[in-house]
């Protein structure tokens, strides 16, 4: 049974920063006010990448004050400051102009002010955000990969086979930056090659449905997701197992890196429910690991290749089988 379930479309939105080559913003100061300035304030860099959730676009400013402070604030609010002097502040972006003024307070309670804009690095790219609703619920995604399928049953010829898998899924943001739901579906399509002595074939159709918490997000460079839900796998071929489900549950991590890119991992294990005789998690389950690698060609597509490894293990009233799926897959979100 070829149960595992690729994660294409979280692979492709869960880091949804904008094209590198488009939106990107940078920091700059505003001759405001006049004799006065923050001389132990810097950036950590000059251009910063624009994310996006369903609601609101926006830009993670890094800085460090090289020097103690007392207390710091961003527009009147508290403006959280580390140890070593670095703090992260999350601003909106639009696609306008937005400005902040950053007030400080050093260790010898002189206070130090100063105003700075955030702007577009490229004004013409960046009007996209305001001319277009980039900012949705709902994210989809579609791909193909080419799927070894490993089959060992009792009583039954070994194989392996070949095939052309397709996919296809969709994620709602339920909650932005909390709560996913998430439906993905697979199928072996096309068998290109089978060392079957008796011309056995396995297409397996599967569709998975999750529910994914966000236990770590943004501005944090790495983004933990822990997911757990349902699956439901069936075979169209001549050996396998017909209607399959249970319940999974799979961590996700994905680092995005400054250029915008983003690298996904993930661990599944779900238990099969259908045909099994009596409860062993060890001999009635599927565990499954993957890592993709995800970069923008637009300010609203991804594409992501990736490799998946899954292991199912049956164990049936007067039966055992096993599936050792090894997948080489690439998609494109929208």
């Amino acid at each position: 049974m070829s149960g595992f379930i690729l994660n294409e479309a979280q692979a492709q939105q869960a880091a949804s920063v904008m094209d590198n080559n488009s939106l990107k913003v940078q920091v700059q100061e505003v001759n405001l006010f006049k004799g006065q300035g923050i001389p132990f304030l810097s950036w950590k860099k000059e251009i910063y990448f624009v994310e996006s959730t369903a609601f609101v676009n926006y830009a993670n400013i890094l800085g460090r004050f090289k020097e103690k402070v007392l207390s710091a604030t961003m527009n009147g609010r508290i403006l959280e400051v580390s140890d070593d002097g670095s703090f992260n502040a999350r601003l909106e972006y639009t696609g306008e102009e937005k400005s902040f003024i950053l007030t400080v307070t050093d260790a010898n309670n002189k206070i130090y002010r100063m105003q700075y804009k955030v702007s577009a690095a490229n004004p013409k790219a960046m009007q996209t955000i305001s001319n277009s609703k980039t900012n949705f619920r709902w994210r989809f995604s579609a791909g193909a990969g080419l799927t070894l399928i490993s089959y060992r049953q009792q009583d039954t010829a070994t194989f392996d086979q070949k095939v052309i898998t397709i996919k296809a899924g969709t994620i709602y943001r339920a909650i932005p930056e909390k709560l996913d739901l998430g439906l993905n579906a697979f199928f072996n399509l096309l068998p290109l090659s089978s060392n079957s002595p008796v011309g056995n074939k396995i297409q397996y159709l599967g569709i998975n449905a999750r529910a994914g918490y966000h236990l770590i997000d943004a501005p944090s460079s790495l983004r933990v997701t822990l997911n757990g839900g349902f699956y439901f796998n069936n075979s169209y071929g001549t050996v396998g197992f017909a209607n399959m489900y249970g319940p999974q549950i799979s961590p996700e991590f994905i680092y995005v890196l400054d250029n915008g890119h983003s690298i996904f991992s993930y661990v599944k294990y779900a238990y099969s429910l259908s045909g099994s005789k009596g409860i062993s998690l060890k001999d009635n389950r599927e565990v499954a690991v993957g890592a993709h690698y995800s970069f923008p060609v637009s300010s609203k597509n991804r594409l992501s290749i990736g490799v998946d490894l899954s292991q199912l293990s049956l164990s049936l009233t007067d039966a055992w089988a096993t599936t050792n799926t090894y997948s080489l897959s690439a998609g494109i979100s929208f």
